[in-house]
């Protein structure tokens, strides 16, 4: 009897350390064996522990942006470290004023015409017989022509043979079936600011070298860089003069007639000495041609003003001009005002 009673209460209390064990065991183990249900269940576990101090969790965050929020990866914008726009300064180059479609023509006498029809092959073998009938007819001197030549084309037309500046001096030379590009380039029939043959010549399109690319693109041809304005604004008095229907700057007689009428205009010069001229009608015709005295691009810098004075001295066969310091004692801002103007 005793011993049942023993065997009884080993059991009872068997039992009720079992169902001690399944109450226990049954919080610890997960519902599921789902992994992220198993780190919550862990992470509650731990949250809930009196133990810790109450806090209230946030999502974690980079400058206001939450990691929960994808952050777009077309446009990153740094404000930490925000960028200096940097502005390149480079160096503006002179460009040579852009002279008005209409140039004003001053009143000056006009120049008798020749007494022939001048033909397509016009006067003169060389530099030095041309300027003898353009000098007369426009009344500006020799060396006023053969000194602005230096500047604008480095003294080629003192420089041509006998063939090639009778070539040059042949109206519509460019297009003639035995013209070469190499004398189109060397003859200058092209447009000095973009180095290209212009269309209406053999080789159009092609490029020459030597341009100035710096400049401003006034369309200028010829020896004397006569630009279109300044042909279109001489034409009918030039062809009235030479008696002709067509004229051209890329011929030499031609551009020296226009050249000649515009230096005349521009000098302000209305006197009858047609070989000596005062420095101040020299410097104000270089002045006026060159849009200013001052200049300083491809690599150069100068003043036009009194270089063209002193070429005017070294080529003169008459009288020497007062050429010290032309641009200070003749002109406003020493002839860089934009007008060339006179003290």
């Amino acid at each position: 009897m005793f011993f049942k009673r023993i065997k009884i209460f080993i059991s009872l209390l068997f039992s009720l350390a079992l169902s001690y064990l399944i109450i226990n065991f049954s919080l610890i183990l997960p519902k599921t064996k789902s992994v992220p249900n198993f780190l919550k269940t862990f992470t509650q576990l731990n949250l809930n522990n009196s133990n810790l101090p109450k806090t209230t969790s946030k999502p974690i965050s980079f400058n206001g942006v939450p990691f929960s929020t994808p952050i777009p990866t077309h446009k990153i914008i740094n404000t930490l470290f925000p960028t200096k726009k940097i502005i390149k300064k480079t160096p503006t180059p002179y460009k040579r004023p852009t002279l008005k479609p209409t140039i004003k023509i001053l009143s000056s006498p006009t120049p008798t015409p020749t007494e022939q029809a001048i033909g397509i092959q016009r006067p003169g073998t060389n530099i030095d017989e041309t300027l003898k009938t353009i000098s007369k007819k426009t009344c500006v001197p020799s060396a006023l022509f053969k000194a602005i030549g230096i500047n604008e084309s480095g003294g080629r037309l003192s420089k041509l043979s006998k063939n090639e500046f009778i070539l040059f001096n042949r109206y519509n030379w460019w297009n003639e079936k035995t013209t070469s590009l190499t004398q189109v380039c060397y003859g200058i029939a092209y447009n000095h600011h973009t180095g290209l043959v212009p269309p209406n010549s053999q080789y159009a399109n092609q490029r020459c070298m030597g341009a100035e690319t710096f400049s401003t693109d006034i369309f200028s041809l010829g020896f004397l860089s006569i630009s279109q304005s300044e042909e279109d604004a001489y034409k009918e008095r030039v062809k009235g003069i030479m008696r002709v229907d067509n004229i051209d700057r890329r011929v030499i007689f031609d551009t020296l007639m226009i050249a000649g009428l515009h230096y005349k205009n521009i000098s302000t010069y209305r006197g009858d000495e047609c070989e000596n001229w005062e420095a101040k009608y020299i410097a104000k015709t270089a002045c006026k041609y060159h849009g200013k005295c001052y200049y300083n691009w491809a690599g150069r810098s100068g003043d036009y003003c009194q270089e063209t004075c002193d070429y005017y001295n070294q080529l003169t066969t008459g009288e020497k001009a007062d050429c010290n310091n032309v641009s200070s004692r003749y002109f406003v801002d020493n002839g860089n005002d934009g007008f060339c103007t006179f003290k």
